[in-house]
């Protein structure tokens, strides 16, 4: 370094120590989630202080997901930032469905000291809110319900038809251009909603999600959740099936899909059967038939059925926690058997960016679209998404 490069730096540490980093320290903080499959399809958990867009139709679980991650957030982030009182959840709710035993079911703290339930009636009386609160160090996560649900000033204030085309979008990329920064240094996620409506370009393969495109420039992660089924029992529906697939993820291992995320209406997310397919895709035991076989402690144990294997971790706690926590370490990099299936996906249009991988990026648009295809080219999906 020059003598002159060295006054600059002295000068400006002194000015702002925090405007320069010695190097020494990731940039990244991980909270974790007890989930795998959303562990796995994030690279390691959920990425403190970033921007992540949950986009999808509705009734797909978004708000679900967020939820859980916010409930993570509060619950370990006190911890990982040292800040004790770190732990203040807001969700601003645009669309005015909040409900709050539901979101206390998936496992949000909302006491009033910890959760604050914003109903702004436009983008900038909740900017100027967060610019506020964001800035007292105490919140954990902030919930945005939704994007296309979001009206700006102009918009609630104008008559019907002559709001001006994108204002939504303008006022959204100016808020985020400030709060990107804001929320990164003082380790605050937004968890971003976005609503999916039609995509009338030719070649588009998914729906258009809403809110311009600010949102996806400044997301370090883009998730898309749909619903992939019912979870029945002989009273009715219980709970939603949920597939969600990383889009965009400048955090970790990109383009992983999360199959099979189980949502119980009473009981919230459900790990442990998550934890037990892990254990098999990663060769922590094997099943044959009904039977799940693996050695512990010198002996061969061979249980029959997952309630069986489920008592047996229960009794061995210890144990089960090792194990959860193997799996979530090796969740958080490249892992072969899990990403030589990965591919990358334009996340406007749903288009591969890899030729080689058309056929699967339009199977996956044709499950999760709820499209209407001849039985030759559902065939088809089937074989691609088998590949």
């Amino acid at each position: 370094m020059s003598d002159a490069f060295k006054k600059l730096m002295k000068k400006t540490i002194a000015a702002a120590p925090s405007l320069i980093g010695d190097g020494t320290k990731s940039a990244l903080k991980w909270c974790p989630l007890e989930s795998p499959l959303m562990t796995y399809m994030f690279g390691g958990g959920v990425p403190i202080g970033r921007i992540i867009r949950f986009r999808g139709p509705n009734s797909a679980g978004k708000s679900a997901v967020c939820t859980y991650c916010a409930a993570a957030l509060q619950k370990h982030l006190p911890e990982i930032t040292g800040r004790p009182d770190q732990k203040v959840v807001v969700y601003v709710d645009f669309e005015r469905t909040f409900e709050m035993k539901y979101a206390r079911t998936i496992g949000l703290d909302t006491s009033p000291e910890y959760f604050v339930h914003l109903k702004p009636e436009t983008i900038e009386d909740a900017a100027e809110f967060l610019d506020e609160a964001v800035r007292t160090g105490d919140i954990a996560a902030i919930i945005w319900d939704s994007d296309g649900a979001s009206p700006a000033r102009t918009q609630m204030n104008d008559e019907f038809g002559k709001a001006t085309f994108g204002g939504s979008a303008r006022i959204t990329a100016e808020f985020l251009k400030k709060f990107n920064i804001l929320c990164a240094d003082r380790d605050v996620t937004t968890l971003w909603i976005s609503q999916e409506r039609a995509n009338m370009k030719p070649m588009a393969r998914l729906p258009q999600p809403t809110g311009g495109e600010a949102i996806p420039f400044y997301s370090s992660i883009i998730c898309r959740v749909t619903k992939s089924d019912d979870i029945k029992d002989a009273d009715g529906i219980i709970g939603i099936e949920m597939t969600i697939r990383d889009m965009k993820n400048k955090c970790s291992v990109p383009f992983r899909l999360a199959e099979g995320v189980k949502l119980f209406f009473d009981g919230g997310f459900n790990a442990d059967a998550e934890y037990i397919d892990f254990f098999l895709k990663l060769n922590f035991m094997v099943q044959k038939g009904a039977y799940f076989q693996f050695d512990f402690e010198g002996e061969h144990y061979s249980l029959q059925g997952r309630q069986k294997l489920m008592d047996w971790l229960y009794e061995h706690k210890d144990t089960y926690e090792k194990w959860k926590t193997d799996v979530r370490n090796m969740l958080s990099g490249h892992v072969e058997a899990l990403d030589k299936d990965n591919y990358a996906v334009n996340e406007e249009t749903g288009e591969a960016l890899n030729e080689a991988d058309q056929k699967k990026a339009e199977a996956y648009a044709l499950k999760t679209t709820g499209g209407k295809v001849e039985d030759e080219t559902e065939a088809t999906a089937d074989e691609a998404l088998k590949d």
